[in-house]
């Protein structure tokens, strides 16, 4: 069970962003399967067998057989071998019981299945609901992978930080979504790689990396390069910079000629955002992004910003600006 739940779950995950119906709905099918399973996962620590009542035994007779199982260890089962699995709405029940957090997710433990039978009965899948069905999946698998002692990292494998970011949705809205970005960027890299032996795909993959993406942002910025949060490729980091004019000492003029007059001039530059990018998985991730879910790498003060070479033009424009006798400064290329 708690592998059908794993390998369901998982795939629920992965299909949090589908687009066509078809995946819509496969994914919602793998929401509620992965709930079942992990409902009967509850009621099979209680007691295996109970699974196995037959359809449509309620309430009483359904209460007797729960307690024989626990008092008559020479119960005849023989029944069992020309039954089907017990109805989920029985398991619902009892797990519920095993289980008293559950209570608390009722409703979303009914959406849930509800969605599960639309999309498997009459193909009636609504990707609006598919975010929030996810989301309830993962709120009530961490509630039974607590209570069946299962360790969360080896349920959920790499997709638990997104798991966490899931669970904590509304504090760290803009962190699922990077999550979610993360774990696209890594399915395209696995995609890549399935048709591909490993050689050949190493290769691909270097030539990628090696050319780099096409897209360069636009305005003043400094390339940097880091390891990609995704594909663990290189990635590229783009810092907008400006001009910091903070300290007019710091503007020198540069490039002597012969004559002994400046060429040229060094202005600082102030770091005022970052952005990322892999060519590799095709994970971008702006600023606000960063901040949420990799701050180390939103930390403009890791950054080391050269100063740009301007002109003397520019620099006669900044002077004038933040110096208001500058035209009385002896000054120009007759000053040497």
């Amino acid at each position: 069970m708690l592998v059908g739940a794993r390998e369901s779950a998982r795939a629920a995950l992965d299909g949090m962003t589908a687009q066509s119906a078809h995946d819509v709905a496969v994914t919602f099918v793998n929401a509620g399967m992965a709930l079942e399973f992990l409902l009967r996962a509850t009621v099979a620590r209680l007691a295996p067998s109970l699974l196995f009542v037959p359809r449509n035994v309620f309430d009483k007779k359904y209460a007797a057989a729960m307690v024989r199982s626990h008092t008559d260890p020479t119960t005849d089962v023989s029944w069992l071998l020309s039954e089907k699995s017990v109805d989920i709405t029985l398991v619902r029940r009892v797990a519920e019981k095993v289980c008293p957090p559950l209570d608390a997710f009722e409703v979303e433990i009914e959406d849930i299945l509800n969605r599960r039978n639309a999309a498997a009965h009459m193909w009636a899948a609504d990707s609006a609901a598919l975010r929030g069905t996810v989301s309830s999946l993962v709120r009530v698998a961490a509630i039974v992978v607590e209570h069946l002692g299962v360790n969360p990292a080896r349920f959920w494998g790499d997709r638990q930080s997104l798991v966490e970011s899931l669970l904590f949705e509304e504090q760290n809205a803009v962190r699922v979504e990077v999550e979610i970005q993360v774990r696209e960027a890594q399915r395209r890299v696995e995609q890549l790689r399935a048709g591909l032996d490993l050689e050949e795909a190493e290769r691909v993959i270097s030539t990628i990396e090696r050319n780099g993406s096409p897209f360069v942002p636009p305005g003043p910025t400094m390339p940097f390069h880091t390891e990609c949060p995704a594909c663990t490729r290189r990635a590229e980091v783009y810092v907008r910079v400006a001009d910091d004019l903070s300290d007019l000492e710091a503007v020198r003029p540069v490039g002597w000629d012969d004559d002994g007059v400046p060429t040229a001039v060094t202005i600082p530059q102030e770091a005022l955002a970052v952005m990322l990018q892999c060519p590799v998985c095709r994970l971008r991730l702006s600023y606000p992004e960063l901040q949420a879910a990799f701050p180390e790498l939103a930390d403009l003060t890791t950054y080391e910003i050269e100063p740009r070479e301007g002109t003397l033009s520019e620099y006669d424009e900044i002077m004038v600006l933040h110096e208001p006798d500058w035209d009385t400064y002896p000054h120009g290329p007759q000053v040497g």
